[in-house]
């Protein structure tokens, strides 16, 4: 038995933030290997695109979205067309970060 059979996630959908390129791809490549739908978001749509297509070469269902995660309205857009794709959302894996912003 692998530990792809202890660990499906068949019928579930993530989105991994930041999950264009390194790491945080082979995150995203290993949820859509566990059976889980995913959209890639990455700050370049570009490179969104570019790993969610090879992540669908390998037989899985992945789109690729345009994310900053910094901007409000980026943030609802990646809810919002995940969702409308996928019909739900079952995982977060937050990935990307922007700077702390210091208060006076």
């Amino acid at each position: 038995m692998s530990v792809l059979d202890k660990f499906s996630l068949e019928g579930q959908v993530t989105i991994i933030t930041g999950g264009g390129a390194g790491i945080r791809k082979a995150i995203a490549e290993l949820f859509a290997a566990a059976g889980a739908k995913v959209a890639v978001s990455n700050l370049k749509k570009e490179t969104a695109d570019e790993a969610a297509q090879s992540i669908n070469e390998a037989g899985s269902t992945t789109i690729g979205l345009a994310c900053d995660v910094t901007n409000e309205k980026d943030r609802k857009n990646l809810v919002d067309e995940t969702a409308k794709e996928f019909g739900k959302i079952s995982i977060l894996v937050n990935n990307a970060g922007g700077g702390v912003q210091e208060l006076d």
